[in-house]
C-alpha cells in the first residue's frame, strides 16, 4: 500500500511485554518503502515501514482515520491536539528532509505539481500549490525559504543567479544548490562488528539521534554515532584516522552519555602478546597473562587488589600493599580510561612484574626481602636474578638449569656438608650462560620458522614467578 504525505500509519515494535503502537504521519516518500515520518514527539526521520518485518508491525488506518479492528486507542500512542498551522509546519520541515535525503541517494527530486489537477501525485511527492502560492508547490516554497532564495520570478531574458528568483524546478535546483553539503552517519567507536569511522546507514537499523551524535543498534550492539559532511570522509582511512596506525592505542570506545569508557573484558580479549624485535625487556612478556588473570579474578585491576588483600587477610600497613594497590589503580586508568593497548608498552610490563612479585610474596608467604642484612647477602641474589630474567622462559635445558639453581641457592649440593656447597653466584652463571645460549638459537630459529609462541614455565604447579622470591633469600636452617 503506496503511503501519500499526511496519511497516517500505526508501527509496532517486537521488544516485548505489552503492545505499543505508534502513530506516524507520512511526510513524503524517500525511496521503495522508507518514507519521512513524524513521530508523537514531533521529531523528523526516515523510516522503513515494510510490511512483515521481524522486528516491527506496521498497521495502516481504516478509511475515515478509524482505528483497526483488534486496535484500542489505550495502545497507541497517538499526538497531543496539533493546530492546522502546526501539523502543516510540520508536514513543511518533512518535505524539506525528504528532499535533501532523495538529492543525497541521486534520486529525482519533486519539482512540481501531482498530474491530474486535484489528485495526488506519486508517493512522496506533495499535493499541488493551493490557489495563491507562486508557482512552484509546497516543496520549492519550503526549500526557498529555508535557505533564503527568493520566490518571485526575474524580469523576462535575466539570467538566475545569486538572489535571483527563478519557478517551478528552476527554483527547487536553486534551492537545493545553496543547501548545506549533504551529511553521512559513521561510527564513533570500534564496538562488535562496527568499525570506527566506517559510514553506516542508520535508516534501516533502531536508532535515537539528538543533534549530530546518536546510538545505533548495529547487529546486536550498541554503538555511538556521529555525523560529518560526506565531502571530508577519507576513503583512505574511513572518515577519520585508522585505529590500527599505532599499535599502542586501543580502538575509542564511548558509553551512553558520550564519555570515554573502555570495557576491561574487551580490552584484554583483543590484546596479543608483542613481537617486536626490538623490545627493551629482556624475559618473556607477563602483562596479557596478568591481565587475563585480573579479569579471571575480579574482573578488572581495582577489585583484583581488593580480592588479593581479603584472601591474604592483609591491611594497609603491610609492605607493599600501598604500592600493589597504586600499580593496579594504574593498569585501571592506562586500560578504560586513557585507551593505551599494555600488551604492546614496555614500562607496562615492569609494572606487571612488581604486581606479580608483591602479590606473590604474601600469597605463598615467601620470606620477606632484606637488602640490608649482610649476612643473607640478599640484595646480591636479587641483582643476579633480574640479571638472569631469561629462565622464566619454557625450555627443557633452561627448565633443567633452574632447577640446579634453585637447589644450588637454597640447600647446595648437600646441606650437611658445607665443603661441597655451590656458591649461588656460580648457579646464576649457569643460567645466564644457558640462556645466552637459548637467545642465540631462538633468533636463529625465527628466521626460519618465524618467533615462537611464548610459555610460562609452571614450577611445581603453581603460578609463574612465584618461586622469583625464594631466589632472593638463602635457606635458613633453623626455620
Amino acid at each position: 500500500m503506496a503511503l501519500n504525505p499526511d496519511d497516517e500509519c500505526l508501527i509496532a515494535f517486537n521488544v516485548g511485554g505489552p503492545v505499543l503502537y505508534h502513530k506516524r504521519i507520512i511526510g513524503g516518500h524517500i525511496e521503495n518503502t522508507e518514507y519521512m515520518v513524524i513521530s508523537p514527539d514531533l521529531d523528523v526521520y526516515g523510516e522503513d515501514l515494510v510490511v512483515g518485518v521481524d522486528d516491527a508491525s506496521v498497521r495502516f488506518l481504516a478509511p475515515g482515520g478509524g482505528l483497526p479492528v483488534g486496535i484500542l486507542a489505550a495502545d497507541v500512542y497517538d499526538f497531543d491536539p496539533l493546530t492546522p498551522a502546526e501539523r502543516q509546519q510540520l508536514l513543511r520541515d518533512a518535505a524539506v528532509l525528504t528532499q535533501q535525503e532523495r538529492g543525497r541517494r541521486g534520486l529525482p527530486v519533486a519539482g512540481g505539481a501531482a498530474p491530474g489537477g486535484g489528485g495526488v501525485g506519486p508517493p512522496g511527492f506533495p499535493p499541488p500549490a493551493p490557489p495563491g502560492l507562486p508557482p512552484g508547490g509546497i516543496v520549492a516554497q519550503a526549500l526557498a525559504a529555508r535557505v533564503g532564495v527568493s520566490a518571485a520570478p526575474g524580469p523576462p531574458g535575466h539570467a538566475a543567479g545569486a538572489g535571483a528568483g527563478v519557478a517551478g524546478g528552476g527554483l527547487i535546483g536553486a534551492a537545493l544548490g545553496a543547501l548545506p553539503a549533504p551529511r553521512v552517519w559513521i561510527f564513533s567507536e570500534s564496538r562488535g562488528h562496527a568499525v570506527l569511522g566506517d559510514e553506516v546507514n542508520i535508516t534501516g537499523y533502531t536508532h535515537q539521534v539528538l543533534g549530530d551524535r546518536g546510538v545505533i543498534e548495529y547487529r546486536g550492539t550498541h554503538v555511538s554515532i556521529r555525523s560529518i559532511i560526506k565531502a571530508t570522509v577519507n576513503p583512505d582511512h574511513k572518515g577519520i584516522a585508522d585505529n590500527q596506525v599505532d599499535e599502542r592505542v586501543c580502538p575509542l570506545h564511548l558509553d551512553s552519555g558520550g564519555r570515554r569508557n573502555c570495557d576491561f573484558r574487551d580490552q584484554v580479549i583483543s590484546m596479543t602478546p608483542p613481537r617486536y624485535t626490538d623490545w627493551l625487556i629482556i624475559g618473556p612478556a607477563t602483562v596479557v597473562w596478568l591481565l587475563t588473570y585480573m579479569y579471571k579474578n575480579g574482573g578488572c585491576p581495582n577489585t583484583f587488589h581488593q580480592r588479593w588483600m581479603t584472601d591474604v587477610r592483609l591491611d594497609y600497613s603491610a609492605t607493599g600493599t600501598s604500592e600493589h594497590l597504586l600499580l593496579c589503580r594504574v593498569f585501571e586508568i592506562l586500560l578504560s580510561y586513557d585507551g593505551v593497548n599494555l600488551s604492546r608498552c614496555a614500562g607496562a610490563e615492569l609494572i606487571s612484574r612488581k604486581i606479580q612479585m608483591i602479590h606473590e610474596r604474601w600469597k605463598h608467604k615467601l620470606p620477606n626481602f632484606n637488602p640490608i642484612n649482610n649476612s643473607n647477602n640478599n640484595s646480591k641474589n636479587q641483582t643476579i636474578m633480574m640479571r638472569t630474567i631469561p629462565i622464566c622462559c619454557w625450555g627443557p635445558v633452561r627448565r633443567v638449569a633452574m632447577l640446579v639453581f634453585v637447589l644450588t641457592c637454597r640447600f647446595g649440593w648437600a646441606p650437611n656438608s658445607p665443603r661441597r656447597r655451590w656458591h649461588p653466584k656460580k648457579g646464576a652463571k649457569l643460567v645466564k650462560s644457558v640462556a645466552l645460549v637459548e637467545v642465540s638459537l631462538r633468533r636463529r630459529s625465527e628466521e626460519v620458522r618465524g618467533p615462537p609462541r611464548a610459555r610460562w614455565i609452571s614450577l611445581f604447579g603453581a603460578q609463574p614467578l612465584w618461586w622469583l622470591p625464594v631466589l632472593f633469600s638463602q635457606h635458613d636452617s633453623s626455620a
